[in-house]
């Protein structure tokens, strides 16, 4: 390559908008473009790499540099640099005695990355569903410990009148815990406090100063918890604040990239907590629900039964989900109900309703009618019954008397 070729490229890479860097041996830069001199702050001949990143990171890249140029290898690796805190994917390539630094912001991908996890994390269960009010404080938890910051609040609407505290929780720094036990069960009329404040403006509203207004009384007890700052994030359905997350710190939230985590959350977290409160009306359904209701796997076992189907057989649920749903039906029903169950497992309905007989606590028998329906995906079924008992005996003394 000519000089004049090789003077064009570096022309180039001085404008590109990738961090590039070079530096000797001991770490010096002897080249930056213009994106590593104004993010990174390196002056040529003057800084070193070690300088130019942040604390925790100096050791490392003094490492990675005696190592490239050993190696004449590259290492790679995603970390926070720059006076912006941006995530960048960095490559360090060795060239004989020098190493080639190039950096390339990645703060879409690692933040995609991360909600992917965290979404993961917030959702985690063992065998039940996670109520909105346990989302919530879940997700005011992680949110805390990502960022580091002091306090984390969740609050729920309720009753579409006032703004209870569901949960709290602190990084555990001398005077919080006072704090914390002040502001148990907390309450703001709608409008009212920090949690009003973002429900009205629907956007997340940030603190400088903690004031009285906000609801930190009594005896500014915030300031003597050391807090600085606070943060409050509305979680908005059909375009109303119904639920508020609330962080408190004691130093400005300033730039702080946690910030745009958390907001580049919230429409989700939204639709989670607005998912698991339709589960919870449907387990609330479940459960009320006058007409037997159970979910039972292609196992022939039932998973979950509600309390009126317990009733209709004098047993209690752990009864009925220890064993087969086949051991408690009347051996001359049982051909019928295979049949019935074969179609139910390859995802077909069963035929209108049908009816068998269960063994009740007291040694009778119950006639039931079904009426089923296949989940295949899931390899469960789910199924409504009625107990018909009373009615079949009443159809056949009036046909005794016909």
């Amino acid at each position: 390559m000519t000089s004049q070729g090789q003077a064009a490229l570096i022309d180039a890479i001085h404008d590109i908008d990738d961090i590039v860097a070079v530096a000797d041996a001991t770490g010096m830069v002897v080249y930056a473009n213009q994106q590593a001199i104004e993010l990174l702050r390196v002056v040529p001949g003057t800084t070193t790499l070690r300088e130019a990143v942040p604390a925790p990171m100096a050791d490392r890249v003094r490492d990675v540099i005696r190592r490239t140029i050993a190696e004449q290898s590259s290492i790679e690796f995603t970390e926070r640099v720059g006076v912006r805190n941006d995530w960048f994917d960095l490559r360090f390539q060795a060239r004989g005695e020098r190493v080639v630094m190039i950096g390339r912001e990645a703060n879409a991908r690692v933040i995609r990355d991360q909600l992917t996890e965290f979404e993961s994390r917030l959702t985690r269960v063992d065998d039940r569903s996670v109520t909105a009010e346990e989302l919530l404080a879940r997700a005011a938890a992680e949110f805390r410990t990502m960022a580091g910051w002091d306090v984390a609040e969740s609050w729920m609407l309720m009753g579409g009148r006032e703004w209870k505290l569901i949960a709290s929780v602190t990084s555990g720094r001398p005077g919080l815990d006072e704090f914390q036990a002040a502001m148990d069960e907390q309450r703001f009329e709608l409008h009212f406090g920090l949690p009003g404040l973002a429900a009205r403006t629907l956007h997340p509203v940030y603190l400088e100063e903690l004031t009285p207004e906000y609801g930190f009384v009594p005896g500014n007890l915030a300031t003597a918890a050391g807090l600085r700052a606070g943060l409050a994030v509305p979680l908005l359905s059909n375009g109303n604040a119904v639920a508020i997350l609330v962080f408190l710190h004691g130093e400005s939230f300033g730039n702080d990239p946690s910030r745009g985590l958390v907001e580049a959350f919230l429409p989700r977290l939204a639709e989670l907590i607005g998912h698991a409160r339709e589960l919870e009306m449907a387990d609330h359904l479940f459960e009320l629900s006058l007409d037997g209701l159970v979910v039972a796997g292609t196992d022939r076992y039932f998973r979950r039964v509600n309390p009126a189907f317990c009733e209709m057989l004098g047993r209690t649920d752990r009864e009925l989900l220890d064993l087969p749903w086949d051991h408690w039906i009347h051996p001359e029903d049982l051909a019928a109900t295979e049949v019935q169950n074969e179609r139910l497992t390859r995802g077909l309905r069963t035929v209108n309703s049908f009816t068998n007989r269960y063994r009740h606590a007291d040694g009778g028998w119950r006639w039931l009618e079904w009426a089923v329906f296949p989940d295949a995906a899931h390899d469960l079924i789910y199924g409504t019954v009625r107990d018909v008992t009373e009615r079949r005996r009443t159809t056949e003394i009036e046909s005794l008397h016909r």
